[in-house]
């Protein structure tokens, strides 16, 4: 399963996506990915690609250093990219299905930063 992620229309660059069965749902793999530079990523479900069927909650993270004023990067906690509505399976408003194999699924994940 293969899909792009983007924040308000541009690629999130830097973040992961978790998949999290949706209510009902009874197994409990780890299941997510890595963006890359274009937004794109590939689920990984116990280290191979792809993830079982069925329906999802999709989970984003995403965050930037801690910076002073000056952009000067420092140590402190890292501010985080995505509204954390996203970042919360009962709350976020992304949701996905994977078919059965073989059909082959790509999904566009648009998180927003401000509510709709």
């Amino acid at each position: 399963m293969t899909g792009r992620v983007t924040l308000d229309g541009r690629p999130l660059t830097s973040g992961s996506v978790s998949l999290r069965a949706d209510a009902g749902e009874t197994w409990h793999q780890p299941t997510g990915a890595i963006s890359d530079s274009d937004g794109a990523f590939v689920v990984y479900t116990n280290g191979r690609p792809g993830a079982p069927p069925g329906p999802y909650r999709v989970v984003v993270f995403a965050s930037q250093p801690a910076a002073d004023r000056n952009g000067a990067a420092h140590p402190g906690l890292p501010r985080s990219l995505v509204p954390k509505r996203y970042n919360d399976p009962r709350s976020t408003p992304l949701r996905l299905t994977v078919a059965p194999p073989p059909a082959p699924t790509h999904h566009a994940l648009e998180v927003l930063s401000h509510a709709q």
